[in-house]
């Protein structure tokens, strides 16, 4: 019972890594998927999220964007099956689509920011015939009722879970110097997930479905420099949003009955920081047509604090296990072939510091694994005032092996295929 409880706060933080740290997301925009090292853009409008200090070097006016990124997620877990004798493997293919909306404006020395992004979450992850988390849980549950007898007389385990932390940022820009600009902005974190797990045990059917929700507050600075015309420098600073999730629980009775046992119920807060994070670029021009930029983004997940409950359900925080804080290193060049048409192509290291042994079993469902990425794009004016971008990204992560509730040896596997289409205006 206490496991299944722990599935059921668990599985509450979900969706797709493709950049960041354990929570933090940064595939905030479609330029970002095939270029991304944003960190010094200047040159479109999702600099609103990346380098809002840097619009005061950019298009003069009103600047927009809307776009779209398509995910195709392949995530398994391998692990011995009791119930069939052998190795099995379970997978989710649940695609995810994510929208972002980005706007600039600049007159004189003043600039303004605002955007709608997905800085956590962002999907949806659906194992139809259970994983290892459901068959750990589900074993110790058969356990239980059969009188502390290993057993595996469990059928039919399921979990989906849906998570989608909706970002709004908004603030102003300052042109100091010819070579400095600042900006300093606000945002509000909406954080909504949904999970439904069951399975078939002795003591019937255990259904669980219920939501949780959170909203906190933010601030953000960013600095742009240029200490001569073709090389540009940018930092941004992003604060931590503390965020108390809220429970509303919609389970069968055997569920409701799981999280009375151990004093859960609607109401009840469990707290999921967002970390800060610290974002730093550089861009160099060789000339009119080609330039690099490097970015470098590091997440505090130390300082954060991430309720969860051991084995006998005392509570700890997930941050305590973090051995190093997470980052992402990217390098990317753009090729003007024209006045109209660029193109983009750029890798990304991503590095996180939870050990896989270290897994609750929020990181169980979505694991924060190691990644190679490697993105290409480009995009085409079809006037001085409107454009079209398009980009795609293969996350490619690396294996990791960790043990479920002490005893199921588990391999964590994840490919994504990202795919991303934005529209840009000037007015």
């Amino acid at each position: 019972m206490k496991r299944i409880l722990m599935l059921v706060l668990g599985t509450m933080v979900v969706g797709q890594l493709v950049a960041g740290g354990i929570d933090n997301k940064q595939n905030l925009g479609s330029r970002y998927i095939g270029e991304p090292t944003r960190n010094a853009a200047v040159d479109a409008p999702d600099i609103a999220a990346f380098n809002p200090a840097g619009i005061m070097f950019g298009y003069e006016g009103w600047d927009f964007s809307v776009d779209c990124q398509y995910i195709l997620k392949t995530y398994e877990h391998t692990y011995t099956d009791a119930r069939v004798g052998k190795e099995v493997t379970k997978e989710q293919n649940t695609p995810s689509t994510i929208p972002n909306a980005f706007a600039t404006y600049k007159k004189n020395d003043w600039g303004f920011f605002g955007c709608f992004t997905t800085n956590g979450g962002g999907g949806t992850v659906d194992y139809k015939d259970g994983n290892a988390t459901t068959f750990a849980l589900g074993t110790s549950l058969a356990t239980k009722l059969n009188g502390g007898t290993l057993s595996v007389n469990f059928s039919d385990d399921k979990v989906k879970a849906n998570s989608v932390y909706y970002t709004f940022t908004t603030g102003g820009a300052y042109q100091v110097t010819d070579q400095v600009s600042v900006a300093l902005g606000a945002r509000y974190v909406y954080a909504d997930k949904s999970v439904e797990a069951s399975m078939t045990s002795a003591a019937g059917a255990v259904s669980l479905d219920y939501g949780e929700t959170a909203s906190g507050f933010g601030g953000v600075a960013s600095v742009d420099y240029v200490p001569f015309k073709p090389l540009r420098f940018a930092l941004r600073y992003e604060s931590q949003v503390n965020l108390d999730f809220e429970l509303d629980d919609k389970s069968n009775t055997l569920g409701k009955s799981v999280l009375s046992s151990q004093g859960k119920k609607d109401g009840d807060k469990n707290r999921r920081d967002l970390p800060a994070l610290l974002g730093f670029g550089a861009n160099y021009e060789v000339n009119d047509k080609l330039s690099f930029a490097t970015s470098l983004t590091y997440y505090f997940d130390k300082n954060a604090t991430w309720d969860n409950y051991d084995s006998n359900l005392n509570k700890y925080n997930v941050a305590d296990k973090v051995t190093d804080n997470s980052y992402d290193l990217a390098f990317s060049a753009k090729y003007n072939f024209s006045e109209r048409i660029w193109g983009t192509i750029g890798y990304m290291r991503t590095e996180n510091g939870l050990p896989a042994n270290d897994y609750t079993l929020v990181e169980q469902m979505s694991p924060p694994l190691d990644c190679n990425s490697y993105a290409c794009g480009g995009g085409y004016k079809f006037t001085e005032k409107f454009g079209v971008n398009i980009s795609y990204m293969l996350n490619d992560y690396k294996d990791e092996t960790g043990l479920i509730g002490g005893s199921v040896s588990t391999k964590y596997s994840k490919l994504n295929n990202i795919f991303a289409l934005g529209f840009e205006y000037k007015l």
